[in-house]
Formats: structure tokens, sequence, C-alpha cells
């Protein structure tokens, strides 16, 4: 395939994964509207102790080997069915240990009803390990479409099926089933959409070659894995499940954008990465111009965030959801230096996994001495402050380090001035705002967001209109 059709075929991939984020987060947003309606903050913290053990041990699962099949030009039945016996195997493993140390999972939390929440989640280990092969294919063809539409369902009927619990009273068991019932529909539609089945066969030889490429993928995902869940890991075991709720109500608002953007565009770029692995340029441009794109979106977005949290969580969610406000605003300020650029994609499609190792072990380091000082304060908003910060570090280093340095940091500086400088500017016209706008929450969040939003596209407009034109241009021929 030649460079011309491989942008075309990315850039359908890229527009079905953006979709497929926008539906389910779409979805996911207005029933967790619901359910934060009627559950408490103390319901969500409890299955997010768990599910943070979890998202541990389901890289331990897959040991890098969904990205080894993708990476890979070209793969035969037999590295397949060598995959799947192996996850399998490791899967029912993992099942048996989490369901025997339910026990010690509620201990290390103080709360005992953390144990069957961990027996009944543990489940999900089996079914996922049936997702690993058919999902690679999809993703190795760059057939989003299927994708999209398999998780969408499956979004919808688990998210309908959970409301319906919390409605009847099921408390924190509607989370449970709903996780629960996503992975059992998705395994379900995946196996009749892909017709692949695994032959009774298994190579010692094959395995040792996926592994030399999976192993350092998997450290650094449990590196990336670190970074994102220490917060969620240390509030669980610190302090309560009420606690762990709120934080986790204002991170995943925070994550919305991200799941949105680079989310989507991560999965499409490391197929398309790997195909172009024998032209840096091509590489380098598609960098470029997905991160000039992903940028221009999200810095509204951050600013919005910050300056109408109070607005937004009272008005969606209610009042005893009101302290996830300003967790929302201290962790917006990093959503910007999450969205530069694609190095994790950029390095596994090269088959530069060392140093992507390595890049991913020294911030994750950083970040948890961080949180370590931030924990002795017995307050839970000093994680948010040193999240952030490490967030910042992380992504820098980890772009500068990656791809060529001049090319980086003149990238980066032509798109971050333009954050501080709105920044500026918002925090003038608040200040002249805010004092009009505390006896109506409804008036405060239109007119705030209708200044940030005309205030940012006329600024662009009129500073850096020739840029824009020029990205648009790019955008168009790629996607035409």
């Amino acid at each position: 395939m030649n460079t011309k059709a491989l942008n075309k075929k990315t850039a359908k991939g890229a527009s079905w994964s953006l979709v497929s984020n926008v539906s389910i987060q779409a979805i996911q947003f207005l029933g967790g509207i619901i359910m934060a309606r009627l559950l408490l903050p103390e319901d969500f913290g409890l299955v997010a102790m768990v599910l943070v053990i979890f998202r541990f041990a389901n890289i331990i699962s897959d040991l890098g080997f969904t990205k080894a099949l993708i990476q890979k030009k070209d793969v035969t039945e037999l590295q397949k069915s060598t995959v799947f016996w192996f996850n399998l195997a490791l899967s029912i493993m993992l099942f048996v240990f989490f369901f025997i140390m339910a026990e010690k999972v509620g201990l290390f939390y103080n709360e005992p009803r953390v144990q069957n929440i961990t027996k009944w989640l543990s489940l999900n280990f089996i079914l996922t390990s049936f997702l690993v092969v058919p999902n690679s294919a999809l993703i190795r063809s760059l057939d989003f479409k299927k994708i999209t539409k398999i998780r969408v369902l499956s979004t919808v009927f688990s998210t309908l099926f959970a409301i319906g619990m919390a409605l009847i009273g099921f408390g924190f068991w509607a989370i449970v089933a709903k996780n629960i019932l996503s992975t059992l529909f998705l395994v379900i539609a995946f196996w009749i959409v892909v017709k692949w089945r695994p032959k009774l066969q298994f190579s010692t030889l094959e395995f040792k070659k996926l592994w030399a490429f999976g192993r350092n993928v998997s450290v650094s995902t449990i590196m990336t894995i670190i970074n994102l869940e220490i917060e969620r890991l240390v509030l669980g075991r610190y302090f309560d499940a009420s606690t762990l709720g709120i934080y986790n109500r204002g991170m995943k608002y925070v994550k919305i954008p991200f799941t949105l953007g680079k989310g989507s565009l991560n999965k499409v770029l490391l197929s398309s990465f790997s195909r172009l692995q024998n032209d840096r340029e091509a590489q380098w441009k598609q960098y470029l111009l997905y991160s000039e794109l992903l940028l221009l979106v999200n810095i509204p977005i951050s600013l919005l965030m910050f300056w109408t949290a109070d607005e937004f969580i009272w008005i969606l969610l209610g009042e005893k959801w009101m302290d996830s406000a300003f967790i929302l605003k201290i962790l917006s300020a990093g959503l910007i230096f999450q969205s530069l650029g694609f190095p994790n994609a950029y390095l596994t499609a090269n088959n530069r996994t060392s140093r992507l190792l390595w890049l991913s072990v020294v911030p994750t380091a950083v970040r948890v001495v961080l949180i370590g000082f931030a924990v002795q304060t017995k307050d839970y908003t000093s994680i948010a402050y040193v999240s952030v910060i490490a967030t910042v570090l992380n992504s820098i280093t980890k772009n500068i380090l990656s791809i060529e340095k001049k090319r980086f940091l003149v990238g980066f500086i032509s798109q971050i001035w333009i954050y501080f400088l709105m920044g500026g500017i918002t925090f003038v016209m608040m200040q002249f705002v805010n004092p009009y706008m505390d006896h109506s929450y409804y008036l405060g969040l239109i007119l705030k967001s209708l200044l940030i939003v005309l205030s940012y596209f006329g600024m662009m407009f009129l500073l850096r209109r020739k840029k824009l034109q020029a990205l648009f241009s790019k955008a168009r021929t790629v996607f035409s």
C-alpha cells in the first residue's frame, strides 16, 4: 500500500475511531449522570478500588501481545493461536489468584465490601482473553467501522442494564454488572464478526519472538498505568471510598477529551506508523498534523473545564458531587500537555521499545515520589496538584526524547504559547464576569462558555489565520 492510500485509510480509520469514542463517551457521560444521581460517591469509590488493581493485572494478562500482533507486518495462524492459548491460560490463573486473594484486597483497603466485588470482577480476566486476537485483527486492517459498531452497542446495552439495576436499589452492584456485561457483549460480538478460530497448536519459538517485542511494551504499559492510576490507588488506601468516588468523578471528566482525541488517534497511528517504518518523513508529517489538530480542540476545552467546573458539576450531578469541581479544575491544567504528540505509538511502531521502556520508568518513578510526599499532607487535593506536575514532565520528556528535539520544540512552542495567552485573557475576563454570576449556575455556564469559545477562535482567526488555513488544507488532503 502506497503512502497516499495509507494516509486515506488512516484518516478513515481515525474518523471511525473518533466516532466510536465520541459515541461511547456520550453514552457513558449521559449514563454516568443518571447513575451519579441515583448512587452515592461511595458506591463509585468501592468499585474503583478494585478496578485500579485490575488495570495492572490486565497488562499482565496481555503482556504486550496485542500490540505485537498489530506491529508485525505479517501474522501467521500459528502466531495467533499461540497468543490465544497463552492468554487464556494466564487469564484463568489470574482469575483463580484474585478470587482466592479477594479477602486480602479487602484488608488492603480496610473495606470488607471490596471482597465480593473483587471476586465478581475477576471474571473479566477470562472474558478479555477472548478479545486479544479478534481485536488486533480488526485494528491491523484499520477496520474501525466494525469496531465502532460493536463497542457502541456494548456500551448501550451495559449502561441501560446498569441504570435499571440502580433504579431498583442494587447500589454499587449496578456498576459491577455494567463492567462484566460490557466485556461479555464484546466477546460475543467480536467472535461473530471476526471469523478466525484458534487451532490446537502452540509454538514456543513464535512465543519467544512475540515476547521479545511484547515484554518491553508490556512493562512500558505498566509504567503508563501507574502514571494514570497511582492517585486512585493511594486515595483508596489512605482515604475512603467516598473521597475516591469524588476524585474519580473529576478525573473522568478530564479524561473524556483525552480519550476522544488522543485515545482515538493512538490506536490508528500505531497501525499507520507501523506501515511507514521505512519512511520517517511521512511518519513525522502525520505526527505533527494530528498533534496540531488535537491541540486546536483541547486548548478551549481545558479552559472551559477550569472556569465552568462549579456550574458544570452542580447542574449535572447535584450538590453531593460539588467537591469534584475543584478536582476537575486542577486536573484540567494537565490536559494540554497530555495532548502533545504520540510518542508511545511512534516508538512502538518503529520497534524502539527499549527506549519506550526507559522513557516510561523514569517519569513513573518521579510521579510515585511526588504522590508519596502529597499523601503526607493528608489532603487529597495535594495529590491532584502533583499529578499535574508529573503529567507535564512526563509528556515533555517523552516527546523530546522520542523524535528530533528541534522539530518537537519548534512545533511545541508554536502551539503552546497560544494556551498561555488565552489563559491570561480568560483570567482577566473572569475577574469582571464572576461577581455577576454567583446567583445563577445556569447563566454562569452559558456566559462563561460563550466568552471563552468566542475569544479563543476570534484570537486564532486574528493571530493565526494563515496557520489555520494551512492546517485545514493538510487535513483536507489527507481525509479527501
